[in-house]
């Protein structure tokens, strides 16, 4: 595959590509360097200038585009086509990407609630990748992946506090506050225990609601149908109805 002077030319936007190699063996030419890659390696390419990216056996690979503008990298010339490989920021994040891209084919709702992190990483690993300062707030961004993982897998333990999120993701309290800011841990967390809620109810249209605020982590019928109806205007019930298809 190659990405001509003439192909550049029909775009309107300017994105940042990053190819996450999952198995075979690939390679990304631009710039004047060349990027090898294997099994969970990714390098980044540059829309704006030509690349060529080869394959030298059956393969698959992820290639994930994020507009220029929205990265915290002024100047791509130094990070594009290097090799990110194991044991490196670019490795934790082609796992991450890996994992989401994998997590939508199941559960679209919950990948939505990871794709605005990934923005945050890939500006972070463009940073390691140009060998320069990290950009602004990507260390931020890295802590913000991290508690919302951890969230997202955990959201049905009742228990869940802010003590335990920020021990769960090794920082302090006051760490984890800085990093979640103004919307703060329990808003987050119940955002995602209503978006869960929300599949459930429109998915299986006879399981009882106590189940439903059990399995999101709701400690009470009660709470639920307040937490619920602040977020939605709905009763569970009437989300319920309205979601209901007919037949």
């Amino acid at each position: 595959m190659r990405r001509t002077r003439a192909l550049i030319g029909k775009d309107d936007e300017e994105f940042l590509l990053a190819s996450v190699q999952l198995n075979g063996r690939g390679r990304i030419d631009q710039d004047g360097r060349t990027a090898i890659l294997t099994g969970g390696a990714m390098a980044f390419c540059d829309s704006t200038r030509p690349y060529s990216l080869h394959f030298d056996e059956p393969h698959s690979h992820l290639v994930v585009q994020v507009p220029k503008r929205n990265l915290l990298v002024p100047d791509t010339r130094q990070l594009t086509a290097r090799t990110l490989g194991s044991g490196t920021p670019g490795a934790a994040v082609a796992t991450f990407l890996t994992s989401l891209h994998e997590l939508a084919r199941s559960d679209s709702g919950q990948a939505a609630l990871l794709v605005p992190h990934a923005v945050g990483l890939l500006s972070a690993a463009a940073s390691f990748a140009a060998n320069t300062t990290q950009a602004p707030g990507a260390e931020k961004a890295l802590m913000r992946q991290r508690i919302t993982e951890f969230l997202n897998r955990n959201y049905a333990d009742v228990r869940l506090d802010a003590s335990s999120v920020a021990q769960a993701c090794n920082m302090s309290r006051r760490s984890l506050y800085r990093v979640v800011g103004d919307e703060g841990v329990a808003a987050q967390l119940r955002r995602i225990r209503i978006e869960r809620a929300k599949q459930l109810l429109g998915s299986d249209p006879i399981r009882p609601i106590g189940f439903v605020a059990a399995a999101c982590g709701f400690d009470s019928d009660s709470g639920f149908h307040r937490a619920f109806r602040e977020a939605t205007g709905r009763t569970p019930g009437d989300y319920r109805n309205a979601t209901r298809r007919p037949g």
